[in-house]
């Protein structure tokens, strides 16, 4: 079962999934990289995953983010993935 996010875990899992750097969400929201990290290992201990493509995969698979980042032959693909 997937524990859930604050508040800031989920706007860096947004930023995450729309491609952005450690470095870019750090601008974004004013921490250091290393904070966002941080916040990137804690998600995806939460949630049991290992990178920042799964991170990406799951949060556009639980409706965080509004338009598919991928072809629908890609986004196919990615729900199969995320179930």
């Amino acid at each position: 079962m997937k524990k859930m996010l604050t508040e800031r875990e989920l706007e860096v899992a947004i930023y995450v999934a729309q491609g952005l750097t450690d470095a870019e969400i750090s601008r974004k929201i004013y921490v250091s990289p290393r904070r966002i990290s941080t916040i990137i290992n804690h998600i995806k201990e939460k949630w049991y995953i290992n990178s920042r493509v799964e991170l990406g995969i799951l949060v556009y698979h639980y409706g965080f983010i509004e338009a598919p980042l991928f072809s629908n032959k890609e986004s196919n693909l990615f729900e199969r993935v995320a179930q």
